[in-house]
């Protein structure tokens, strides 16, 4: 509201939803069904140390730490005589790219280790060989997936150095030192499997501020600039077309 030119967002809040993986794809894609375990206002998270990793390192360990839903589970009745124990472990946390940035301390686009589940996609020219490969790279066959030890080992290698080399092998890792987030947390390390939960969010992945859309932004004025209108790309779009088999 206000001044579009000078858009204020004090109502915008991270929102933590969930649902059970084992409902199924189907099931999934029914937003009822996704119940929200969590909602903060931004600017609340401003005031905390940890910011928004501190949130979600506070609601991970009320879920099993204190009310230990994976261990102990929670009982349930679905009628007389019909009781059940329902146990609930951490199988997949959807992120977009913000969220990977506020959640794991990923340091994004800017060093030299962009992608917070690899170890040697690197956006730096210079350092491109001997087993490292360039952001631009396509084959996924190339990549090194890190692990969970694997980034729990770059957690404690910034939580054991000393300030004033901590800067750096932050910006070598790729990584920020957020200990207040959940990768810091010892006690979750048995039951949060950062690397193995991790799932990019498809959608801003491809379209939303994704690939697609860097795509379609770059193409659109080589497109104007060779006489094509909005009149001929809705006839491609409308025609009987299918994608190309490879």
């Amino acid at each position: 509201p206000g001044n579009i030119l000078n858009l204020q967002y004090p109502r915008e809040s991270l929102v933590v939803s969930c649902a059970v993986k084992e409902w199924g794809p189907t099931l999934l894609t029914n937003g009822a069904l996704w119940m929200p375990l969590l909602c903060v206002r931004s600017n609340a998270c401003k005031d905390i140390a940890g910011g928004a990793a501190a949130v979600w390192t506070a609601m991970l360990r009320q879920m099993l730490l204190i009310d230990k839903i994976s261990t102990h589970g929670i009982p349930v009745s679905f009628g007389p005589g019909d009781n059940a124990t329902l146990f609930f472990r951490v199988g997949n946390f959807l992120l977009d790219g913000d969220a990977i940035r506020l959640v794991y301390g990923s340091k994004g686009g800017r060093p030299k280790l962009p992608c917070i589940g690899c170890l040697n996609v690197t956006s730096d020219t210079n350092a491109v060989g001997s087993g490292m490969v360039s952001l631009r790279c396509a084959d996924p066959s190339l990549f090194d997936f890190a692990t969970d030890d694997d980034l729990w080992h770059k957690a404690d290698l910034l939580e054991a150095a000393c300030s004033g080399d901590r800067k750096r092998l932050s910006t070598s890792l790729g990584m920020n030192f957020v200990p207040q987030g959940f990768l810091w947390c010892k006690p979750l390390r048995p039951l949060v499997f950062p690397a193995s939960c991790l799932t990019y969010d498809a959608m801003h992945v491809i379209y939303v501020n994704g690939i697609a859309d860097d795509e379609y932004t770059n193409i659109m004025p080589r497109l104007l600039a060779a006489g094509v209108t909005w009149e001929h790309l809705r006839d491609y779009f409308r025609s009987a077309w299918c994608h190309a088999r490879i």
